[in-house]
């Protein structure tokens, strides 16, 4: 038993760590596409005179209204991702016990192995499978703290450059 879970888990784990690499790349692009909705909202009010002077006003909310129609769009598939993540991780590990069930009840059966040996590894099972769900969990927010991380660091990164700039 522990032998077919050695097999399976990292093939599982490898999934999930290319679904992973989907999902973040998924993150910066929503955080991108916040940040260019809020972009579009600060030019408008920061420029408001020169807007309402072109008469502008409508242009302006049909761009911010797309802009944040893009965004939500965007933060949807993130979240449907984060969402089929969690999904298929509880399915797999869920699947492992219900597995470690199947083929310790036909090995009892066999009288191969006993009801104690079934029971301590079940548990063991278990025990992996709840971390490794909680891990899971965890991830969709790594994914999305990473990014909006990144942005941070980015705008920090720029200012910086801006600073020294002037100074120099």
């Amino acid at each position: 038993m522990a032998g077919i879970t050695a097999v399976v888990v990292p093939v599982i784990i490898g999934i999930g760590t290319a679904l992973g690499s989907l999902l973040r790349s998924l993150s910066r692009e929503a955080q991108q596409q916040l940040a260019k909705a809020t972009g579009v909202a600060d030019e408008c009010l920061s420029n408001m005179r020169t807007v309402r002077a072109f008469a502008m006003e409508d242009e302006e909310e049909k761009l911010f209204a797309r802009e944040v129609a893009n965004s939500r769009r965007v933060n949807e598939n993130l979240g449907y991702g984060i969402g089929i993540f969690q999904a298929g991780s509880n399915l797999f590990l869920n699947g492992v016990v219900m597995g470690t069930l199947y083929a310790g009840g036909s090995l009892l059966a066999t009288n191969q192995l006993k009801a104690g040996d079934l029971m301590s590894f079940l548990v063991a099972a278990q025990t992996i499978q709840r971390s490794l769900a909680q891990l899971s969990v965890l991830f969709g927010y790594y994914v999305r703290g990473i990014s909006a991380g990144a942005r941070v660091f980015e705008v920090s990164d720029r200012m910086f450059h801006m600073v020294l700039t002037k100074l120099m």
